[in-house]
Parts: structure tokens; sequence; C-alpha cells
């Protein structure tokens, strides 16, 4: 494995334990999500060229940990989203460790803080998992994060999406700030919808229907092994990758087996000894 992202990799374990000490104090719910869920399940760790973190929590949970992390360590990391930056490009959120750059190509034109990140997503409560109006409002969700993420300069990363987003831009400027917000957010807590039975990742793009799941399979949450340390995890997380990826113990093909992000322009700055030295202590385990 290149070094680059196995420090990458171990830095956001940090960021990760963090955010956990933070949950666990202020008790608030947080779940694994997506890759780094499928890599607790089935590597125990980060899925080998997997090169970010993803982590879910209830709508509630998410508002109130933007109050705390910043009361707790907002000298260390630095929480964006559309509750602390209304004019954010997205409708989910990042935790960025201060110090530290980790530029992405798709993002270069969009005004954010560029260091290294762990994502953090909201579940949302929808009434239903099926429907005309359950489409409907997951669809209209999924054009306002796409016309908003436009109108910031996103640049989609694949080269259809990024043509279509050319093509979009003057129609999108106008859902750049307050006005997609308040859409969005009418259509993600929705008084309608309050205490259903049903959670969904709504912030997910195209993607959502994959993350609605009844809320008891999320429950309670269950710990799973992370690399060094064990972290909360969907109850049935069974379902929840079944849902995601279908037979997702089996590994992707080898060309498909790349990190998402351009892991050679990171820059560790000031946390640069730190990554060396838990890298020296990684091997040693390796090698053990």
């Amino acid at each position: 494995m290149d070094d680059t992202l196995r420090k990458l990799q171990l830095l956001e374990l940090q960021i990760l334990k963090d955010i956990a000490t933070v949950c666990e104090k202020h008790h608030i719910r947080y779940y694994l999500a997506y890759g780094t869920l499928l890599g607790a399940v089935r590597h125990k760790g980060f899925i080998p060229w997997d090169d970010d973190i993803d982590l879910l929590m209830p709508r509630e949970d998410y508002i109130k940990f933007h109050e705390v992390i910043q009361k707790e360590m907002g000298d260390k990391y630095t929480i964006e989203s559309d509750i602390t930056k209304k004019d954010y490009y997205s409708f989910s959120g990042r935790l960025r460790l201060n110090g530290t750059t980790y530029p992405e190509e798709p993002l270069e034109d969009v005004q954010t803080h560029t260091g290294i990140f762990v994502d953090l997503m909201p579940l949302d409560d929808l009434k239903t998992n099926k429907g005309l109006l359950l489409n409907l409002r997951g669809y209209a969700a999924f054009w306002m994060s796409a016309l908003r993420a436009i109108a910031h300069g996103t640049k989609f990363s694949q080269e259809k999406f990024r043509t279509m987003g050319k093509m979009l831009y003057p129609f999108a400027l106008p859902f750049r700030g307050e006005l997609s917000r308040k859409i969005f957010e009418t259509l993600s807590m929705s008084k309608s919808q309050k205490d259903g039975d049903y959670f969904a990742n709504l912030t997910s793009f195209g993607n959502w229907k994959k993350s609605l799941v009844p809320k008891d399979v999320y429950g309670e949450g269950v710990k799973l092994q992370f690399e060094d340390a064990e972290f909360w995890a969907p109850k049935d997380y069974d379902t929840v990758l079944k849902q995601c990826y279908g037979d997702y113990m089996c590994p992707p093909p080898v060309e498909q087996q790349v990190a998402a992000h351009h892991t050679a322009d990171v820059n560790f700055g000031k946390y640069a000894t730190f990554v060396e030295d838990c890298l020296k202590k990684d091997n040693k385990k390796l090698v053990a």
C-alpha cells in the first residue's frame, strides 16, 4: 500500500476517535456508514484502497454534534455544513482538521476549507418506504442538492455529470443560497414526517433509496472493530450493507479498487511527525 494513503487513513482514524469521544461524552448517536461500515465488517478496518471515513447521525444528533464539537475542539477542527455556513455547497457536512490540506479537484472552484476530513451525514425521518409522494420528496431533495452544488462551482467526477453541470449552471444560480436551503429543509425535516418509522440520508444525491431502511435496523447500534478501536454501527448492519452493495463480502474487480480522491496532494502539515509515528507503529503490528 502507498504510504501516503495509509498515513491519511491513520490520521482520519484519529479524527474518528476524537468524534467518538465527543459523542460518548454528550450522548450523541453516530453510526459507521457506507465504505467505512463495509470496511469494519469485511476488513475490520479501512478497505485497503479507501481514503475517507463516512458517518451517519440521526438529524437531532447531527445538529447537536455541530454545537458541541465547536465548544470541545474548535481550535483543532472546523465543521462545515449548511448549519455553520448558510451558503455551503452541500447539505451534508465535513469535520476538517485544521493545519492540514487535502484539496479535491471537483471542489477546486468552491469556497471551502481544504483540511483532511471525515464526512458527516444526517439521517432524516420518513413515514413510509414507498409511494409517489416519497419519490417526489426524494427526487426534489436530489435536485436541490445537485443544483446547489453546481451553483457553487462543484465539478462532478464523472464526465457525463460534469457536462450536465456546465449546462445547468445558469439555471442553478438561483439555488445557490437560501432558496435551496429552505426547500431542502422543508423536504428533509418536514413535520409531516417526524417520528416516522424509517430513516434515509436525503443528502446522498441519487442514492437516497439505498439508505432507506426501518429505524430499528439502526436501533441502539452495535460496536464493531475498526482498526485498533471499536465504534458504533447499525444494529442490523447486514441489511444496511446488502441494500447499499448487494453481495458486500465480495470485493470489486481490481481495476475498481482505487481511492476516490487524489491522495498525492495531501499535506499533513503540523501532523506530519504524528502520522510518521502512527505508520511506524502500524508497520510493527503487521510484522508481529
